[in-house]
């Protein structure tokens, strides 16, 4: 009874990994899948979730990077700058939001499974634009009136489900080259492995561009790099872009505005210092993979080769 009893507990510990491996990959590729067609909610749903987040508010500015480190707290504290702007409301400095889709997706299966036939009265998705809608009424709870609320996040996991999880907020999204979100992470965070990591930022790149050739007229596509080139440029362009008054933006306070969570300020091993960065000219973040190995180089160019040159960071692979 003994050795059976063992069994029945290896074969029991051996069916929970195997499932969790199973789910672990399944939501992996649900998380970045290329296919941008979802199943719309209702026209009920939608109308109450503009009740819901505030019918007179105006569309919050959500900020999703590529992958961590892809700049998205020095692009955030500089469009904080606005006068009109009002970022990270109660100290939420990132919402991983969107990211926790397949979580919200399977609640709502399991209401509808529950009882089928509410599924007649409710579209499939309707959960989601709802749920959307109270975390931002939650969070401008915490904004002066009139003023935009400001929130980032650097993950675009399930970003096909952000028309529907927030369909009366604006979107933008923020692009760095890959080579240096690598070098960068594996610096922040030493036991990552590099190959995965190089695998999550193609996944993330190519998502982003799938993205933008369906939707490019309703966001703002950004490179990090072109922000440190031209900060003015590019904040004009954006705030343009999003109905926010540049003419008010205070433009020389751009130099005193530090990096966050350099890598290069870094204990490296143990995470990312937040230590403030002046972004002078003596700073610099981009172009520290150049002192890859040839075999470090040689991974990244098989795994994400097709999307660095997708997003146009290289006219080719000799480097």
């Amino acid at each position: 009874m003994k050795i059976k009893s063992k069994l029945w507990n290896l074969k029991r510990i051996f069916k929970r990994a195997y499932s969790s491996l199973w789910q672990d990959s399944t939501d992996y590729l649900d998380a970045y899948s290329l296919d941008l067609e979802v199943s719309q909610p209702s026209t009920a749903s939608l109308q109450s979730a503009k009740v819901i987040r505030g019918q007179n508010k105006p569309p919050s500015l959500m900020i999703y990077g590529v992958r961590p480190r892809a700049g998205t707290n020095f692009i955030g504290r500089l469009l904080s700058n606005h006068p009109d702007i009002c970022a990270y409301p109660n100290d939420i400095y990132e919402i991983p939001f969107l990211c926790m889709t397949n979580k919200l997706t399977a609640f709502q299966d399991a209401f509808f499974g529950d009882y089928y036939r509410n599924i007649q009265q409710m579209k499939k998705n309707d959960f989601l634009p709802l749920f959307g809608a109270s975390f931002i009424s939650h969070l401008y709870s915490f904004v002066p009136e009139n003023k935009t609320l400001l929130t980032k996040e650097p993950d675009v996991r399930y970003l096909r489900y952000f028309p529907t999880m927030f369909p009366h907020e604006n979107l933008l999204l923020v692009l760095r080259d890959g080579r240096d979100v690598v070098h960068s992470t594996v610096t922040s965070w030493p036991d990552m492995d590099f190959k995965t990591v190089c695998q999550r930022w193609h996944d993330s790149a190519m998502l982003i561009l799938e993205y933008q050739k369906k939707y490019k007229d309703q966001f703002l596509l950004i490179k990090y790099e072109d922000m440190l080139e031209n900060p003015e440029k590019l904040l004009t362009e954006i705030l343009n872009h999003y109905h926010l008054n540049p003419e008010t933006y205070p433009f020389d306070s751009i130099t005193d505005t530090p990096i966050i969570g350099s890598s290069t300020a870094s204990n490296q091993g143990e995470g990312v210092s937040w230590k403030p960065i002046k972004a002078n000219k003596e700073f610099k973040p981009t172009n520290k993979w150049l002192t890859w190995t040839p075999a470090q180089k040689k991974m990244f160019k098989d795994i994400a080769g097709e999307s660095l040159l997708a997003c146009q960071y290289c006219d080719n692979l000799d480097w």
